[in-house]
């Protein structure tokens, strides 16, 4: 996921369940996909002020994840202008990183 915003917290546990929580909300709230459970989350790169960085996103069931890479086209029609700059895309495998 891209454009999540940054935690002003400084404990990563505090760190981790802040964007657990907003992402949930984005999954159940604005997707609408109750059955979407993040079994975990990490934030890579360095933490900057004038950048948000990308968020890796792993799902309880490959085919929840899909579901939400196609509803994600919904997050652009959002009132809420945060919300609508969110980007979901599918995490390369390991041979294609590599490639």
């Amino acid at each position: 996921m891209f454009n999540i915003p940054e935690s002003e917290k400084s404990e990563p546990k505090e760190i981790e369940e802040e964007k657990r929580g907003f992402c949930e909300g984005v999954f159940h709230g604005v997707l609408d996909m109750k059955d979407a459970k993040i079994e975990m989350i990490i934030g890579i790169g360095r933490v900057s002020e004038d950048k948000a960085r990308h968020v890796i996103v792993e799902m309880n069931e490959a085919w929840v994840k899909w579901q939400l890479v196609k509803r994600s086209k919904e997050l652009k029609e959002d009132e809420n202008a945060i919300i609508q700059k969110i980007i979901i895309v599918p995490d390369l495998t390991k041979q294609k990183k590599e490639k």
